[in-house]
């Protein structure tokens, strides 16, 4: 996981390489013209009408490539942005009233060391790839990507802002390779259906052809992508001779049906697992796609079930902040890039005013049941969703639209003692996304607004928001020759419910209303909430060697949109800096290089500073191939406190700390491609340390068979880990609260390993096998002093408490009670075989242990693991089927 983080922040500023073998585009007014001039590769070409559809075998003997003009000026943009390349390619373009063909052609005089690695669709591999790119608006902003290696396999994606892919992107399309004495070919057959266009008759479509030379690391494309400008759909070429081009109505329906048994687990009166049992379960539902015009679709799913997708890491979560989980689910990944509405971006990952995991979650009120209500109750682990669907598109004009809702059912507790509780009500997710460009797309001003509204009873709504709503305006502006940014937002939010609903989200670790050492409007009457925020950022994306960003963000106290969005913390403000020097020109020391300059600070909107660090990382990838990365981050430079750690408490002054990290990637064209990255942490004048190693090996046993095994050892000493707290009656009567803190020894030990076999194309079989142990010990429990003292050892005080109220009171605490040993595996088998295109058998094995009632505190592995892999399995057996129609 670090691995990728690295990368996606490494690599950030060049939209084409956001995967190992990206596609990319460009667009130009230009007029069609199949000759260059003054040298230059042209920028236009033409597609022909086919009389008859080619047949689809990789061999280009058909009559319509005969006469169909050759694309050839394909120029390198990697290793050397605009330079000769090695060996010629050439594409063909035609078209019928069904569908777009494409012909590639990769010339190499060595067809034997063509790399040709099979692996499931959508599965990267430092083979040969061609590809199709597609901006079939011609708006310069959006794009289809269609990519074929040389044994055949697929993968595909969905371009928005730009350069935004969307992997997920799922399309019907047929290609067929051949290799040949004088190199490979791809024949692409693109069912009209699965673009979008305007309905004018005669369209120009922006279109990009690139080639990667698995063995070489070479890179090729038609036109010239150049990586020091910005964008990737905006560098496309034109291609005309569309004429009489309909886009015919779209109507797919993809019904399913899945048959599983699960298990259950029966508790005794104290929420101990007391029995096992199974279930059997069946349901049906289905997948409908329909091309309402040329520009829009609409998305559906029926009752929608996700079995074959691979479970969360696990985690033991012990921040005062919920653990955001990346979607999974095929049908919200797709097309996500449309509802993006960024409130807040860190290492690569960014989150905002839509988080589709809330729907479809874990109840929310299942721990209040089982805590406070009826420990041995029943519980879900998700609500069903009952329907979803989601209407997107784009006009000429350059206005984008987009509309999502989704229901989930009530989903209920079961107990003795509770008889029956709601732990999740019925409840309506809408989110609409309406965006309009300016200037060929360099100018984009949007508007998002998202509402989300339960059915709640006398029990729910104690607990729960009745409405929530949010939206917001955004806008970027490309000036300059297009080299620079300007872009920002404002939003708005409201939460609505009974009194105890609001006062628990006042006193909610994103709000902190109630904070002791702060002045804010906290009433614990109040039936609703509201909220703003604001951000304004300026940006270098093209042009030269240097980028930068400086960033500026507001959010008020008050500010909310966990119910569909996602949301750390609010009452902030903060600004960022970021400097970088890209080296793209390979030398005889490396092939390309980024040095990046990080600063940060932030403050409570009281002005309470929270946050002043800095960083700076240095990535090189060598002749070699290989990667080196390493950095180093500090923290603290100025005074800093922690408005979270003391739990609703008072702010507590941050000690300086320090975080280096170094790393390597080896060769992934080789069979055996080994992996490393290391850091260490250092704060609170050394009482607090810690490092981690996360090594990896990638196997490739074969062309077909591929195997990657990476273990995770953390160590972590934290000397002011929150405890707990502790409220105790003084002499008169009066209530004292005691916030108190542990130094916590923590020690995990995970491993994540996968195996993937690739009999065809379409039959896949794929294995996931994640254990996770973590072990912590807490010693010198200690209570809240002067916390915002300059000397650390005058925060803390030791935690003696008396209570008056109770003279049998012990003086002391054990800390130990806090102790854990926290252990828990993922396993998920999947056979996967696509038995015509749309539709797909699957057959799905998923394995979860849990245990956590031994050993606290000692970490030992052997045992550890053996422990786990000894704890009862809950198996789960899958099988799912679904049949696609195009009608």
């Amino acid at each position: 996981m670090r691995r990728i983080l690295l990368l996606s922040a490494l690599l950030a500023p060049c939209a084409l390489v956001a995967q190992t073998e990206v596609a990319t585009t460009a667009a130009s007014t230009a007029r069609p013209n199949l000759a260059a001039k003054d040298g230059a590769v042209p920028m236009a070409a033409a597609a022909v009408r086919a009389s008859a559809a080619p047949v689809l075998d990789g061999h280009g003997d058909d009559a319509v490539w005969a006469s169909a003009p050759e694309i050839t000026s394909f120029r390198q943009f990697e290793p050397n942005e605009d330079g000769n390349p090695t060996y010629a390619t050439s594409a063909k373009v035609a078209f019928d009233d069904r569908n777009l063909y494409v012909l590639l052609h990769a010339v190499d005089p060595h067809p034997d060391s063509i790399v040709a690695q099979l692996t499931r669709r959508d599965q990267g591999s430092p083979s040969d790839w061609l590809m199709v790119l597609i901006d079939s608006y011609n708006d310069h902003r959006t794009g289809f990507e269609f990519h074929v290696n040389a044994a055949g396999v697929k993968r595909d994606y969905s371009i928005i802002n730009d350069g935004n892919e969307d992997g997920s992107w799922d399309a019907i399309w047929d290609v067929a390779t051949a290799i040949d004495r004088d190199g490979w070919t791809a024949e692409f057959r693109i069912p009209l259906s699965q673009l979008r266009f305007p309905p004018n008759g005669s369209p120009t479509f922006g279109m990009m052809f690139v080639r990667n030379i698995g063995r070489s690391g070479e890179r090729i494309s038609w036109p010239a992508l150049r990586k020091s400008k910005s964008g990737l759909v905006s560098q496309f070429a034109e291609v005309s001779g569309f004429a009489g081009l309909s886009s015919p109505r779209r109507l797919e329906v993809t019904p399913y049906t899945v048959v599983k048994t699960v298990p259950q687990h029966q508790l005794d009166g104290g929420g101990t697992v007391a029995g096992y049992d199974r279930a059997n379960l069946s349901t049906v539902g289905a997948d409908i796609k329909y091309g309402v015009t040329s520009n829009f679709t609409l998305d559906a799913t029926i009752n929608p079930d996700f079995g074959q997708v691979e479970a969360d890491p696990s985690n033991l979560n012990l921040t005062a902040f919920e653990t955001f989980y990346s979607e999974r689910r095929p049908f919200f990944m797709e097309g996500a890039g449309l509802f993006r509405f960024d409130v807040n971006c860190n290492d690569g990952t960014c989150s905002g005013m839509f988080y589709s995991r809330r729907i479809g979650r874990r109840p929310q009120l299942n721990d209040d049941i089982q805590a406070n209500y009826d420990a041995a109750a029943s519980v879900s682990q998700s609500t069903p969703i009952l329907g979803a669907a989601k209407l997107t598109g784009r006009t000429e004009s350059g206005l984008q639209l987009g509309i999502f809702d989704a229901m989930t059912d009530e989903r209920k507790a079961y107990g003795a003692t509770i008889g029956e509780l709601v732990a999740e009500p019925r409840t309506n997710y809408l989110v609409g996304r309406v965006a309009q460009d300016f200037r060929k797309g360099k100018t984009t001003i949007g508007v998002m607004a998202t509402a989300t509204d339960r059915s709640l009873d006398d029990f729910t709504s104690l607990s729960l928001a009745r409405s929530a709503y949010v939206a917001g305006i955004d806008a970027r502006h490309r000036f300059f020759k297009d080299n620079y940014e300007l872009s920002g937002f404002l939003a708005a939010s409201t939460v609505r419910g009974s009194a105890d609903a609001i006062n628990s989200l006042q006193l909610d670790a994103r709000h902190n209303y109630a904070r002791p050492d702060a002045s804010l409007p906290y009433d614990p009457t109040r039936t609703e909430l509201g909220g703003n925020a604001e951000h304004l950022s300026l940006s270098k994306v093209g042009g030269g060697m240097t980028r930068f960003t400086l960033d500026y963000r507001v959010l008020s106290p008050g500010f909310e949109m966990n119910d569909v969005g996602y949301l750390s913390r609010a009452d902030q403000r903060s600004e960022s800096g970021w400097y970088a020097f890209q080296f793209n020109k390979p030398t005889a020391w490396y092939r390309q290089a980024r040095l990046n300059f990080n600063q940060w600070a932030g403050w409570t909107t009281e002005g309470l500073r929270t946050d002043f660090g800095g960083n700076v990382n240095f990535h090189v990838q060598l002749p070699s191939m290989w990667w080196i990365h390493t950095g180093i981050s500090s923290n603290g430079w100025l005074p800093t406190f922690d408005d979270r750690t003391s739990r609703g408490g008072p702010a507590v002054r941050n000690s300086k700390s320090i975080n280096p990290w170094l790393g390597f990637e080896g060769d992934s064209r080789k069979r055996i491609t080994p992996y490393f990255f290391t850091g260490a942490f250092q704060a609170d004048g050394n009482r607090s340390h810690g490092f981690y190693v996360d090594p990896e090996l990638d196997f490739r046993a074969s062309d077909r068979l591929t195997f990657s095994a990476g273990p995770h050892f953390q160590h972590d000493v934290n000397d002011a880990q929150w405890f707990s707290r502790f409220d105790t009656m003084n002499a008169d009567s009066t209530y004292a609260s005691h916030y108190s803190f542990a130094h916590l020894d923590q020690r995990t030990l995970s491993m994540t390993t996968r195996l993937d076999y690739t009999a065809t194309p379409a039959l896949t079989f794929q294995v996931y096998v994640a254990p996770y142990v973590t072990v912590g010990h807490y010693t010198k429990l200690r209570e809240l002093n002067d916390p915002r003292a300059a000397s650390y050892a005058d925060r803390y005080k030791l935690y003696t408490p008396f209570d008056y109220a109770d003279t049998t009171a012990y003086v002391g605490y054990d800390a130990s009670a806090g102790d854990f040993n926290y252990k828990a595996l993922n396993t998920n088998a999947v056979v996967r075989w696509e038995y015509r295109p749309g539709s797909s058998l699957f057959l799905v094995w998923q394995q979860g242990r849990e245990q956590s009632d031994r050993n606290y505190g000692q970490f030992a592995a052997g045992r550890d693991y053996r422990d786990l892999f000894r704890s009862h399995p809950d198996n789960t057996f899958l099988i799912k089927a679904s049949y696609w129609l195009s009608l």
